[in-house]
């Protein structure tokens, strides 16, 4: 086993980040029919049918975010292992991307504004705008953690 390597965690948090809001945006693109009817439509914010809207929309969300941290979780723990890495390294990553969660990084803030305003750069239309965000975010943290799997061989960066 080799030692704790500060780099490696930086870019396997990072690429959990980028995947937890890529895959986030995939979602949002996909609901894109159901917010667009909550903006224009002349619904009661007490009916029914806007709280069932609503809460589905909050709690998949939810579960995407964890499903996506998840996922990366394993797959840097598989990189780890395989390169035969310190098992801290892999815990470090899971504190740290933990922490994402009840900082409200992931859903407010300045980075998801930013990050929300990347797709508006090609088009205007909701749907297509965390379409492209999606595809580009879940693409760079794929690209961090495949990329943190070098540093482990000795032939990457450190």
């Amino acid at each position: 086993m080799t030692k704790i390597k500060p780099l490696l965690i930086l870019l396997q948090w990072l690429g959990i980040f980028f995947l937890i809001n890529g895959f986030l945006r995939l979602f949002y693109s996909f609901k894109g029919a159901e917010i667009e009817y909550l903006k224009t439509a002349k619904v009661e914010s007490h009916s029914p049918e806007y709280l069932t809207i609503v809460s589905d929309f909050l709690s998949y969300s939810a579960y995407m975010a964890v499903g996506a941290y998840l996922l990366g979780i394993v797959l840097i723990a598989l990189i780890n292992l395989k390169r035969k890495n310190h098992f801290l390294n892999t815990i470090f990553v899971v504190v740290l991307g933990f922490a994402v969660f009840p900082l409200g990084i992931l859903f407010g803030g300045v980075i998801s504004k930013t990050f929300n305003h990347f797709g508006g750069l090609f088009t205007n239309h909701y749907t297509y705008t965390f379409l492209i965000g999606g595809l580009t975010f879940s693409i760079i943290g794929g690209l961090l953690i495949w990329k943190s799997s070098s540093i482990g061989k000795g032939t990457g960066i450190v």
